[in-house]
């Protein structure tokens, strides 16, 4: 009896690391240090001081009034509406919540928008956008912190959010060709923020 006792001893630390490997299978993108890539590529990106607004509505979601949080690109004269703009509605969503939203989803409560630093990649029949809401896009995140107000403040992590490229004419009207570039993609990890409305 003592020698079986012995012998499932020593191979408890060997079921152990099994099981914690399974359990790490389905999260090993959330292990991975901050990271931006496009197209598959690690792709340079620096960011300047993250801020955020309440209730704007953007030009091209126009239905959307939300909280908005900007990532700005770091470049002189970038303006604050080149880099990333994370859109997020309230009333949907709970602080201490694991958020997964993508563009299958009929309502996003939480959106991510990209648009490219130098013109943004403009086209011939307009400018193109990226965004967890078109293609294959999707965005999952988790905020420790949502004070929707004045003054309140939002900290939490972007574990993922991949953004697929489409087309705008005037900011407003999306457009759709058959003779335009292939549309990019991007993806950002462990993408954390701390900041107040």
């Amino acid at each position: 009896m003592n020698r079986q006792v012995f012998k499932y001893r020593r191979l408890f630390p060997l079921l152990l690391t099994i099981l914690l490997l399974a359990g790490c299978g389905n999260s090993y993108k959330n292990q991975k240090p901050f990271a931006i890539y496009m197209n598959g590529k690690p792709y340079t990106f620096e960011l300047d001081e993250t801020f955020a607004d309440i209730g704007g509505t953007d030009s091209v979601y126009p239905q959307i009034s939300s909280y908005c949080v900007y990532f700005p690109a770091k470049l002189f004269n970038a303006g604050t509406d080149r880099g990333f703009i994370l859109h997020l509605d309230p009333r949907y969503i709970k602080s201490k919540e694991s958020l997964r939203f993508s563009a299958r989803d009929s309502h996003s409560s939480v959106q991510m928008i990209f648009s490219p630093v130098i013109g943004r990649t403009r086209f011939k029949n307009g400018l193109m956008e990226m965004t967890t809401t078109e293609g294959k896009g999707k965005i999952h995140a988790y905020f420790d912190i949502l004070e929707p107000r004045e003054g309140g403040r939002i900290k939490g992590i972007i574990y993922e959010a991949v953004m697929e490229g489409f087309f705008v004419k005037d900011f407003q009207n999306p457009v759709n060709s058959k003779n335009q570039p292939k549309p990019a993609r991007i993806e950002i990890y462990n993408f954390a923020l701390d900041t107040r409305f």
